[in-house]
């Protein structure tokens, strides 16, 4: 996933006047680069936020009510897009999936960066609204 979102975000956006893929009169194609720049991504219609690549070392989301997301991507670069290990709210986090309710009354997410795939989060699958 890591190595198709950095594809997408480096090859089809850009700031000329066609840098923008499809039609974004919703926001919806702004919107997904944004999230996937963050490092996740929310499922419509669920409480649940996909886990990617982040693109940047920090950054700090407003939530209201005073409470922000923050994001830390340590040693992240465009060879390290890998999520080697992640900490949520100080505690060890192995999900590539988190719920709404995770965040919202604040939150640290803290991700470590690496250069190759790793194990991170491939035992704990985000659930599925079809049943099998």
């Amino acid at each position: 996933t890591a190595e198709r979102i950095r594809n997408i975000l480096n090859t089809e956006y850009d700031v000329s006047k066609s840098g923008l893929p499809g039609n974004d009169d919703s926001g919806t194609m702004s919107a997904w680069y944004i999230f996937s720049a963050l490092g996740f991504y929310p499922v419509a219609g669920q409480d649940i936020y996909l886990i990617g690549s982040p693109i940047f070392e920090y950054n700090e989301i407003d939530l209201g009510n005073g409470n922000n997301l923050t994001i830390v991507a340590k040693n992240v670069s465009d060879k390290n897009k890998y999520i080697q290990s992640a900490i949520l709210n100080g505690k060890n986090f192995n999900k590539a999936w988190f719920r709404h309710e995770d965040i919202i009354n604040g939150a640290e997410l803290v991700f470590k960066m690496g250069a190759k795939p790793s194990k991170w989060g491939k035992d704990n699958l985000p659930p599925s609204i079809t049943k099998n």
